[in-house]
């Protein structure tokens, strides 16, 4: 099964990348690298993340940074669906797109 990001969660990579870039290089590849550790725990754990009240929709969380990464089962592919820190606002299921 592969490992697939929809738009929005590129948009939300390149998003930190702007945010982080500049203020702080090391942070950001600190925070790169602990996102990447989770994509690929989810990624040998489907299961992983809790349950939402969308099927087929979970949510893990980045354990260092706090990142939010909804994800969705396809049975095909693995989809990132969001990336994103929870202060900015809650995650509601049903706001993002299915691949």
């Amino acid at each position: 099964m592969a490992l697939r990001f929809t738009a929005e969660a590129f948009n939300d990579l390149n998003e930190l990348d702007a945010y982080l870039a500049d203020k702080s290089p090391q942070g950001l590849r600190n925070v790169l690298a602990a996102l990447k550790k989770t994509f690929q725990t989810i990624e040998g754990n489907h299961a992983l993340g809790r349950p939402t009240s969308r099927a087929g929709v979970r949510i893990a969380i980045e354990p260092v940074y706090k990142y939010v990464i909804p994800y969705y089962d396809d049975a095909t592919n693995l989809w990132i669906l969001r990336i994103y820190h929870p202060r900015l606002a809650p995650f509601d299921p049903f706001t993002s797109e299915l691949p």
